[in-house]
């Protein structure tokens, strides 16, 4: 947890973050259409893990998070929610990961409404575990 939940002025709303999402989050692929859901749940936490892609790679979240699949928001997209959006190192110095939390109560759970438009914000970042395109796709 952060030792202060002030907003990062630092990390630009256009900033794109990277969540790796829980395999107990992830629905079945759908066979007819090959897309694949996940619960909100992803996002439904005290604060929310993302990586800054810009200053790390796909790769090397791969090889952190082995076998999960991610989805990318931008900093904006937290912040216009009422979050906050918190450099904060991970637990191996990784200073490309950030928080996102709430404004409101620091350091409490996200509320379902948050946790419902930060998925349906979000995009696939990845084309499946551990494949990613040639280039981070845009978010849209």
């Amino acid at each position: 947890m952060p030792a202060s939940w002030a907003e990062d002025g630092s990390i630009p709303d256009d900033c794109r973050l990277w969540r790796a999402i829980p395999e107990q989050s992830l629905y079945p692929v759908d066979p007819n259409t090959g897309d694949q859901d996940f619960s909100d749940s992803a996002f439904l936490t005290h604060e929310v893990s993302v990586y800054a892609i810009a200053e790390t790679t796909p790769q090397a979240l791969a090889t952190k998070f082995p076998g999960l699949r991610f989805r990318e928001l931008t900093a904006g997209d937290a912040r216009k929610f009422d979050l906050v959006v918190v450099r904060e190192p991970d637990n191996v110095g990784d200073t490309s990961h950030a928080v996102i939390g709430r404004k409101d109560s620091p350091g409490a759970r996200l509320k379902g409404s948050q946790a419902a438009k930060l998925k349906k914000a979000s995009k696939w970042a990845d084309l499946g575990p551990g494949q990613f395109p040639t280039a981070p796709p845009p978010v849209t």
